[in-house]
C-alpha cells in the first residue's frame, strides 16, 4: 500500500502558522470536531481507510453537519440557549455542538415534566428497564437495587464490585480492573491510552513521504514523533543532540516560495523545523533551520525545482505531537540589479514641502561592498540628500522581519572605505526587523551621501529635514557661560549639546560635533578636576584653553580628553590652572552623538611639597626599625634623575635617612600602580654614580645588605599623593635554594618537616604554579619509599607589617616531580594576601617530590617571610561522586539542601564549562565532584559553594543533562570564583525559572587553578521571588535612606540579550556600553523622586562576593517609554564601590537600577549590596 498523508481543510485553527485563524478551535484540542479531514495517498486521490468508514482524528468525533463556517468570531452575537437548544433540536438535557458564532458550547436544555423524561435530548414516556443490571440508574429516574456495605456499583455493567475501572481520556488498553477501554485498528498498537502507528512510515529518508498540496499550494498535517527514532541531526539547531524525528519531502516543478511553520500543544518541547536538499544530508546540504518554543517558521524565497526534504523535530530532545503547515507559491522573477548599487549612481531624495522623503528599495541583488562604509558589509544602495541651509536630519531605515540594517551618512561619496571626517554617524542593528535610525544635528548646506545596507529583501528609507531650533547662548566663545565655584570651590552644571552648532574642535581635540563653551575664572592658581557624564549615545570630548584663540591650537595651551565609547565618563584634570580665565568645550565626536550631559568641576589650591628638592629632603624617623610617610608629588620638579623612570624627567620628592650600622632595606609605596619610581642615593649630586637601586615595576624596593652612612630616597611620579613605608631589618642571605637543581633537603621529625623562609631575597627561576610568568620561588625536596599522601602548608608571617596588609605576601605552594617542565601534581594558594596557602597530593607513589613555595605574581605580593610545613599522611582515595552514574542526590522536598564534600583525589569533570574565556575557550572542569537534585515544580535554584579547606578556588556548573560535551545547550547556571573569596554564587537560569526535571551541580577547581583542590560547602536553596525585580514593582527610597538589597533571586528584566549590543531598547544605557560584556544579570529596581531640581549622586557599595555591578539612572519611567538612560556606570574590573552624579527634577522620578556584568561567564554578577541618594553640591 502507499503511504499516506493527511490533508486536512475547514475552519480549524493552526497553531502558530500563517493566517492566524480563530484561536477559539483548535485542530490539536482533543474532542473538538475536525471540519474535515481526507486521506490522500502519494497519487494524491482520496481513499478510506480500512472497514470503509471516513477517516476520522484518533479520538475526535466525526464532523457535526451543524457546524457553520468559519466566522469573524471578534463581530458576532452569540444566539440564546433557547435559539441554540431549538435549532439543535434539543427540548432537554445537555447540549453540545457549535454556535452561530463558530464556538463551541454546551447548553442544558431544561428538564422534562413528569411523568416524561429526557432520553436522547427528546422528552419521552418512559418504561424502567433493569435487564442485566442489579443496580444503578433503570432509565427513569429509579434505581434497579443497592450495593452491600464496601462495594459499589459498577458505571458500566451496572454490577456491585469493589473495583472501578475508568475509560477517562483513553482510547484503549486496561480501564484498571481487567476491561478494556477499547481496540485499536490493524497496523497500530496501543501507546498510553491512544491508538497509534507502530512505527510512523516516514522514519527515515528511504521512506519520506510527499507532501501533496491541495489546489492553493498549501497543506496542513498532523505529526506523532512518539515512536519515531532519531533519524536526523540538525547541524545548526541541534547541537546538543538529537531526538525522534520524521522527514517528508516537498518536490517543486519550477522556481518557487515555500512557507513551512511548526507547531505543538505540549509545553514541555521545542518544535524544530529543516530542510535539506539531499537525504541523507551532509552539513553543507542543509538549507535552513529554526527551534522555537512557539513554533518555528521559515521562509525559503526563489528555491530552484528539484525535490527537498523537511524534517520534524524537537531541539529538546523531546517527543510527540505536531502540526505541519506549509505553503508554495511561484517565485516572481529576481528584480535587476539597483541602479543606486554605488557612488555612480546614487539617487537624489527629493523632499516634499514639509521636509520629508520616503523611497522603497530591494537589496536582494545589490552588491555587498567590502569597502562600504556602513557600520558592518551588507548589500547596499546609496542615496544623496542636498541641503540649502543648516539642518537637523532624522533617518529611519525599517527592514523587512527577517533582515538586518545598517545605515550610514557621509559627505563624501567614494568607493574606498571613507576617512575618518568623511563619517558623520553611522548605526546597525543585530536584531532582524529591528530599524536603523540616525539623527544629525546642526548639518551645514551641501550635499551627503547616504548609504542603507539591508541583508535581502524591500525596505523602506524615511527621510525627515527640519530647520534647527536656536543655538544656545554658550554656542561660542562670545557668549561662553560662567562656572560659578561654589564655598568648597566645586560645582555641577547640567548642559546640553543637542542645538549647538559645530566649532573649531576638529582642530583642538578632534572632536567634529556640537559644542557648547563654558568660562571659568580662578582668582588664583589651582589644580582644577572635570569630570563629564555624558547621557546615552554621547560619544563626547572635553577640552580647555586659556584664551579663545580656536584657529591656532598652538597658542593658549589645550588640554584634551575623549571618552573611547560612547556613554563613557570624560576626566581632564588642569594642573596649576590660572590665575585667569580658562575656557572649557562640551563636545562630540560625531554629528549624531550630541546630547544631555552632567560636569563636575572641582578646584584645589596649589601645593609645592617642601621636600621638592633633595637638600630640603624630608626626614624619614623610624620606630621599631620602620618609617612611613604620606606624601604628595603634586607640583613637584624633577631634583634627582632615576634611571629607572618611566619619563626621562617626572615630578619627584625626596626623603633622608641615615643608619649607623649595616641594615637591610625594603621599600614600600602605594597605591600599586604603574607611573612610580623609587630610587636610592648616596649624595645629592645627581650623578648616575650616586644611584644606588632604582625600582619602577612592583613599588617596592629592597637592598639585602646598606652599609653605615647617610642616603636619599627619591619617590618619582608625575602628580600625585601616595603612602611610603621604609622597613630597616636584620641582615639577609640570598636563599640557595632557589631552583630544582639545588632544592633543599626535607627534614622530616617522624612524619612532619617543618622550615622557615622569605622570598624577599629570591630570584624567580621558573614559571608559577598558576601562571606562566615566573615568580620569586624556593624549592625544597623529599624521597619517600612506601605510598603517602602529601600535605604542605605556607603561613606567611609578620602580618601586622605594612602599609596595606593585605596586599603584601600571598603565597602559592605546589608539588610536583619535574621543574623544567612544569608538571604540578598539585598546587594551592591563599584565597587572600597574608593567608594559609595549603595543598594535598592524595596518592604519592614511593618516589621523590619537590615542594616550590613562591608568590602570587612578580609584586610585593611575590616577596615574604613565611613558615613552611610538610606532612606524610596515610594515602586518600577520591570520592565516589565523581562522574554521572554515581552522582550524589540532593533533596530539596524542604526547599533547601546542606552537603559537605571534597575533590581531593578527583579527576577533571567531562564536561566543558563555560565559565571562564580564558584562552582556548570553554575547558574541562578540574577535579570535580557530582550531585543532582530534581525540581517537581518550576523555581530559581541557587547554588552557593564555599571553600573549607585546602586551596580549592571554587566553580559551582549546573547541567540540565549530565556529562554532555555542549555545556552551552545544557548549562544552567555556572559561577568561579574569581575574587579570591574561596566562594562561587550560580543561579539556575538567569530569565526564568527552571522547569521541573532533574539537574546536575559540578563542583571543581577554577580553570586557571587546575591543581588546586580542597574540601567544600554546598548550601542548594529554592529563592523566593525578590520584590523589586520588575519595573512595575519598584521600591521608592528617599533622599539619605540607605536601602539595603539583593540581586540574588532576581530575574534579568533590564538588558535582555546575549551581548551587550542586542540588548535593545537598553543598548545605550547598559552596564557602560564596551565595559559590559552581557546583558543578562539578575537586576532589581528602585525610585528616587528628587525634592527639589539640582544635582544629585547615587552610590552603590556591594558585597565582595558581587563580582562587575553596574548601576543606571533612568528618566522618568524604568521601562523605557518616554524615558533615557541619563548616566551609568559599570568598571573594566572589579569595584564594590560606584558613583553616578545625576540631574535630578523635582517631582520627577528616576529609576535606579542595580545589574551586573558577565553573567554569561562566572555567573557571579549579583550578591548584596547597599544602595544611598545624596544631593550634590549646596
Amino acid at each position: 500500500m502507499l503511504p499516506r498523508a493527511l490533508v486536512l481543510a475547514g475552519p480549524i485553527a493552526l497553531l502558530g502558522v500563517l493566517g492566524c485563524p480563530s484561536p477559539e478551535v483548535s485542530l490539536l484540542d482533543a474532542g473538538t470536531p475536525d471540519a474535515s479531514i481526507e486521506v490522500r495517498d502519494a497519487s494524491g486521490e482520496p481513499t478510506e481507510p480500512d472497514g470503509g468508514e471516513p477517516a476520522r482524528d484518533a479520538g475526535l468525533p466525526a464532523p457535526d453537519a451543524s457546524e457553520p463556517q468559519a466566522i469573524d468570531a471578534g463581530s458576532c452575537t452569540p444566539e440564546t440557549k433557547q435559539l441554540f437548544c431549538d435549532r439543535h433540536g434539543s427540548e432537554c438535557g445537555p447540549t453540545a455542538g457549535f454556535d452561530t458564532c463558530a464556538r463551541q458550547r454546551t447548553e442544558d436544555c431544561g428538564d422534562c415534566a413528569e411523568p416524561l423524561s429526557c432520553r436522547e435530548s427528546r422528552c419521552r414516556e418512559c418504561r424502567p428497564d433493569c435487564a442485566g443490571r442489579t443496580c444503578g440508574d433503570d432509565g427513569c429516574r429509579g434505581a434497579c437495587g443497592t450495593c452491600p456495605s464496601g462495594t459499589s456499583c459498577h458505571p458500566e455493567r451496572f454490577v456491585c464490585t469493589s473495583c472501578i475501572g475508568t475509560c477517562a481520556g483513553k482510547a484503549c488498553g486496561d480501564d484498571g480492573c481487567g476491561d478494556s477501554c477499547g481496540s485499536c485498528a490493524p497496523g497500530e498498537q496501543c501507546h498510553a491510552g491512544r491508538c497509534v502507528a507502530v512505527a510512523p512510515v516516514n522514519d527515515g529518508c528511504a521512506s519520506a513521504i510527499p507532501l501533496v498540496l491541495d489546489a492553493s499550494g498549501s497543506t496542513r498535517i498532523l505529526v506523532d514523533t512518539t515512536l519515531a527514532t532519531d533519524s536526523h541531526l540538525s547541524p545548526s539547531c541541534q547541537s546538543g543532540g538529537g531526538a525522534p524525528d520524521v522527514v517528508y519531502s516537498l518536490t517543486l516543478s519550477e522556481p518557487s516560495n515555500v512557507s513551512l511553520a511548526l507547531a505543538s500543544p505540549m509545553a514541555d518541547v521545542v518544535p524544530l523545523l529543516a530542510v535539506d536538499k539531499a537525504c541523507p544530508a551532509a552539513p553543507q546540504d542543509e538549507l535552513s533551520c529554526r527551534a522555537e518554543g512557539w513554533g518555528p517558521y521559515l521562509v525559503l524565497e526563489r528555491m530552484e525545482p528539484g525535490t527537498y526534504y523537511v524534517w520534524v523535530d524537537d531541539a529538546a530532545q523531546r517527543s510527540g505531537l505536531f502540526e505541519l503547515s506549509a505553503s508554495v507559491t511561484p517565485a516572481e522573477p529576481a528584480p535587476p540589479v539597483p541602479t543606486n548599487d554605488g557612488c555612480s549612481g546614487a539617487i537624489a531624495l527629493s523632499l516634499d514641502s514639509s521636509g520629508y522623503a520616503t523611497v522603497e528599495m530591494d537589496t536582494t541583488l545589490a552588491t555587498r561592498d567590502s569597502s562600504s562604509p556602513v557600520c558592518i558589509a551588507l548589500p547596499d544602495v546609496v542615496y544623496s540628500l542636498t541641503l540649502s541651509a543648516v539642518s537637523n536630519v532624522k533617518i529611519r531605515l525599517t527592514p523587512p522581519v527577517i533582515a538586518r540594517p545598517s545605515l550610514a551618512v557621509l559627505d563624501n561619496c567614494t568607493p574606498a572605505p571613507p576617512k575618518p571626517d568623511e563619517l558623520l554617524a553611522c548605526q546597525h542593528t543585530v536584531v532582524s526587523g529591528q530599524p536603523a535610525e540616525l539623527t544629525l544635528e546642526g548639518l551645514a548646506p551641501g550635499t551627503y551621501f547616504v548609504w542603507a545596507g539591508v541583508q535581502t529583501g524591500v525596505s523602506r528609507l524615511d527621510v525627515q529635514v527640519d530647520a534647527p531650533p536656536e543655538p544656545p547662548a554658550n554656542d561660542s566663545c562670545s557668549g561662553a557661560e560662567p562656572i560659578v565655584l561654589g564655598p568648597t570651590g566645586e560645582a555641577f552644571i547640567h548642559g546640553s549639546t543637542r542645538a549647538a552648532t559645530n566649532g573649531p574642535g576638529t582642530l583642538l581635540c578632534y572632536a567634529p560635533g556640537h559644542d557648547v563653551v563654558y568660562s571659568l575664572d580662578l582668582p588664583e592658581a589651582s589644580d582644577v578636576e572635570l569630570l563629564l557624564m555624558p547621557a546615552p549615545g554621547m560619544h563626547a570630548a572635553l577640552y580647555a584653553k586659556s584664551d579663545c584663540v580656536l584657529d591656532d591650537p598652538s597658542r593658549g595651551g589645550v588640554a584634551c580628553a575623549r571618552s573611547s565609547s560612547e556613554n563613557v565618563p570624560v576626566a581632564l584634570n588642569l594642573p596649576a590652572a590660572g590665575p585667569g580665565l580658562s575656557y572649557l568645550w562640551i563636545d562630540a565626536l560625531d554629528y549624531a552623538s550630541g546630547g544631555d550631559f552632567l560636569l563636575a568641576v572641582a578646584t584645589k589650591p596649589l601645593h609645592v611639597p617642601p621636600n621638592d628638592t633633595c637638600r630640603t629632603a624630608e626626614p624619614l624617623c623610624f620606630t621599631n626599625g620602620v618609617a612611613s610617610v604620606h606624601g604628595n608629588s603634586t607640583l613637584a620638579h624633577d631634583d634627582l634623575p632615576a634611571s629607572c623612570a618611566y619619563a626621562e624627567t617626572s615630578a619627584d620628592v625626596v626623603y633622608g635617612f641615615t643608619i649607623a650600622e649595616e641594615r637591610s632595606l625594603i621599600v614600600e609605596v602605594n597605591p600599586h600602580e604603574r607611573g612610580f619610581a623609587l630610587s636610592l642615593h648616596s649624595d645629592c649630586s645627581g650623578r648616575s654614580t650616586s644611584e644606588l637601586a632604582c625600582s619602577n615595576d612592583d613599588d617596592v624596593l629592597s637592598i639585602s645588605r646598606l652599609a653605615p652612612g647617610t642616603y636619599y630616597l627619591a619617590v618619582e611620579r608625575s602628580a600625585g599623593e601616595f603612602d611610603l613605608m621604609v622597613r630597616l631589618g636584620a641582615l639577609y642571605e640570598v636563599p640557595t635554594n632557589e631552583d630544582c637543581a639545588s632544592a633543599a633537603p626535607l627534614v622530616f621529625d617522624g612524619n612532619v618537616a617543618q622550615v622557615s623562609s622569605t622570598t624577599r631575597w629570591a630570584n624567580a627561576d621558573m614559571p608559577g604554579c598558576l601562571f606562566n610568568w615566573p615568580e620569586p620561588d624556593l624549592v625544597w625536596r623529599l624521597r619517600t619509599t612506601e605510598p603517602h599522601a602529601i600535605r604542605a602548608e605556607v603561613v606567611p608571617r609578620d602580618l601586622t607589617v605594612g602599609l596595606e596588609s593585605p596586599d603584601l605576601f600571598w603565597p602559592i605552594v605546589s608539588i610536583r616531580t619535574d621543574c623544567a617542565q612544569r608538571q604540578d601534581l598539585a598546587c594551592g594558594y591563599g584565597h587572600q594576601a597574608f593567608t594559609e596557602a595549603s595543598v594535598l597530593l592524595p596518592m604519592a607513589p614511593p618516589g621523590e617530590y619537590l615542594v616550590v613555595v613562591e608568590g602570587l605574581d612578580a609584586s610585593r605580593a611575590a616577596r615574604g617571610d613565611f613558615d613552611l610545613k610538610v606532612t606524610l599522611e596515610p594515602p586518600q582515595l577520591p570520592p565516589a561522586n565523581i562522574r554521572c552514574s554515581t552522582a550524589a542526590p540532593l533533596d530539596l522536598s524542604q526547599g533547601f539542601a546542606r552537603v559537605h564534600g571534597t575533590t581531593i583525589g578527583a579527576p577533571d569533570a567531562a564536561v566543558l564549562a563555560r565559565c571562564y574565556d580564558g584562552p582556548g575557550g570553554p575547558t574541562t572542569i578540574p577535579g570535580s565532584a557530582a550531585y543532582q537534585f530534581t525540581l517537581a515544580a518550576p523555581a530559581r535554584v541557587k547554588a552557593k559553594v564555599k571553600a573549607t579547606s585546602g586551596s580549592l578556588a571554587p566553580v559551582v556548573f549546573l547541567q540540565s543533562t549530565c556529562g554532555s560535551q555542549t555545556a552551552d545547550l545544557n548549562r544552567v547556571g555556572c559561577a568561579i570564583d574569581q575574587v579570591g573569596t574561596g566562594e562561587a554564587v550560580a543561579i539556575g537560569s538567569e530569565a526564568a525559572p527552571l522547569p521541573p526535571g532533574t539537574y546536575y551541580v559540578w563542583i571543581g577547581s577554577s580553570p586557571l587553578d587546575r591543581a588546586t583542590q580542597g574540601e567544600f560547602d554546598l548550601e542548594l536553596d529554592i529563592l523566593s521571588p525578590v520584590p523589586n525585580d520588575s519595573c512595575a514593582t519598584a521600591i521608592s527610597v528617599n533622599l539619605a535612606q540607605v536601602v539595603q538589597g539583593s540581586t540574588s533571586g532576581a530575574e534579568n528584566d533590564f538588558g535582555k540579550g546575549p551581548f551587550s549590543q542586542a540588548c535593545e531598547p537598553w543598548r545605550d544605557c547598559h552596564a557602560g556600553g564596551a565595559n559590559c560584556t552581557t546583558c543578562m544579570a539578575p537586576d532589581v529596581f528602585y525610585r528616587f523622586r528628587p525634592p527639589t531640581t539640582g544635582s544629585y549622586e547615587v552610590e552603590l557599595a556591594t558585597a565582595a562576593s558581587f563580582s562587575r555591578p553596574s548601576l543606571a539612572v533612568i528618566d522618568r519611567s524604568c521601562d523605557m517609554r518616554g524615558g533615557s538612560c541619563q548616566a551609568m556606570a559599570a568598571p573594566l574590573r572589579d569595584v564594590w564601590d560606584l558613583k553616578v552624579p545625576f540631574h535630578g527634577v523635582a517631582g520627577e522620578d528616576v529609576c535606579l537600577v542595580v545589574d551586573g556584568c558577565d553573567v554569561d561567564w562566572h555567573a557571579q554578577s549579583m550578591g548584596d549590596f547597599s544602595l544611598v541618594v545624596r544631593r550634590l553640591g549646596n
